[in-house]
């Protein structure tokens, strides 16, 4: 169930999409650089290697929690979304979570989605092009406290042979929420290659959502929901007023740059 807070994230994350679509028919023309496939989605919990070794530690596909999330297409990008009841993309009860071991930098369980893609480089390449990556989504929990502890983007683009162009990806916290309840979030990521990508004819990308659950009972439940809209991807060219435009879209947490 969404809060009244949440449907304005998606209409701010919207606004963004549309801005930027608008924007790139209006530098780029009809025809579209970039093509993005829907691949797979899975919920995981973190393990220790079957062997008792010491880390790296193995992430683990839940067996019995099935994930219900779609896709569609979306001018230079895709649309994700939850297709269970409710826009739901998953449902956990205390009996079925599993806790997951601890490491530094990574614990508990993940939300990962994940495909493929084409791109024309040829048409690609200003350093400022970028893919920006917009996160609405609801969390909601019966008891305990949930942490999203981390949310995360990932673009690899390969050459005709394989061989690997260039990466980028971006991450942030996604928020502590210490009291039962429907919580929305929503923010942005904007990840440019910066450099000339016209090799590019391949990427394979990754979007994730990490978090903890803690102090709970055998019945209580933890639902994740994604309205439709709510995590996009979308290819956008950098010079001009997409940049401009786009600043004033940015929704909560500062995402940390990788490369």
């Amino acid at each position: 169930m969404l809060n009244s807070w949440l449907r304005r994230a998606v209409a701010t994350v919207r606004a963004c999409g549309t801005i930027a679509a608008l924007a790139f028919a209006a530098s780029a023309g009809a025809a579209p650089v970039t093509a993005w496939t829907y691949g797979s989605s899975s919920l995981q919990f973190l393990t220790a290697p079957s062997d008792g070794g010491p880390p790296p530690l193995v992430w683990t596909e839940y067996a019995f929690v099935p994930v219900t999330v779609g896709a569609s297409a979306l001018a230079n990008g895709l649309k994700i979304y939850g297709t269970g009841d409710g826009d739901r993309a998953l449902s956990l009860t205390g009996e079925t979570y599993v806790p997951g071991v601890s490491s530094t930098g990574e614990r508990g369980n993940r939300l990962v989605i994940s495909g493929t893609g084409t791109i024309d480089g040829a048409a690609w390449r200003h350093p400022q092009d970028l893919v920006r990556t917009s996160f609405a989504y609801g969390a909601a929990f019966s008891a305990g406290s949930v942490d999203v502890y981390e949310v995360s983007s990932s673009y690899e683009l390969r050459d005709n042979g394989g061989n690997f162009v260039a990466g980028v990806g971006s991450s942030g916290g996604g928020g502590y929420f210490s009291e039962p309840g429907a919580y929305g979030i929503a923010f942005a990521f904007e990840d440019r290659f910066g450099g000339d990508i016209s090799a590019a004819v391949s990427v394979r990308w990754q979007v994730a959502i990490n978090f903890d659950w803690r102090g709970y009972g055998q019945s209580d439940t933890l639902t994740f929901t994604i309205p439709q809209n709510s995590i996009d991807i979308q290819a956008v060219p950098g010079p001009g007023a997409v940049v401009l435009a786009a600043a004033g879209c940015l929704v909560g947490v500062p995402p940390r740059r990788r490369r």
